[in-house]
């Protein structure tokens, strides 16, 4: 099996050859070349903001323990922790819940919006709040 320390070290090699393209192309070729699931590995990258290779190296391996192995352990990604915990928020337009792709023309027409309203599941427009989640990741993580 694989880890995610294969994985990070195949990546900056390919990215040491030509640079990133902005997509996840050599993760891809690495699980490929490995049998590694690529849509769960690329769930796990995205969820920590791994949207193409050099983000990879950016944003994960810095919360990602390079020694775990790739596809045996599930590993809880901000989306899931925020959703197992409870932590959704919404974007309000005028005190309204609002969809966040109608927050930009609502602020252009100068009406009051909020970003990152702490709500419930239930609530319309509910979705889990990855701040709150990354917050309390990391402070799991400095214990």
């Amino acid at each position: 099996m694989k880890n995610y320390n294969d994985l990070f070290c195949f990546v900056a090699r390919q990215l040491e050859e030509c640079p990133c393209d902005h997509t996840l192309k050599n993760a891809k070729r690495f699980a490929e070349q490995n049998d590694l699931f690529f849509g769960e590995l690329t769930e796990i990258l995205e969820g920590f903001n791994g949207f193409c290779d050099c983000e990879v190296l950016l944003n994960v391996t810095g919360v990602i323990d390079g020694a775990e192995l790739i596809g045996q352990n599930e590993i809880e990604t901000p989306g899931r922790y925020a959703a197992r915990n409870g932590l959704f928020c919404h974007c309000l337009v005028d005190g309204v819940p609002t969809p966040f792709v109608e927050l930009e023309a609502a602020r252009c027409e100068g009406k009051s919006v909020r970003f990152h309203v702490p709500c419930k599941r239930e609530d319309s427009y509910a979705c889990p709040d990855l701040n709150a989640a990354m917050e309390s990741l990391c402070r799991k993580m400095q214990r």
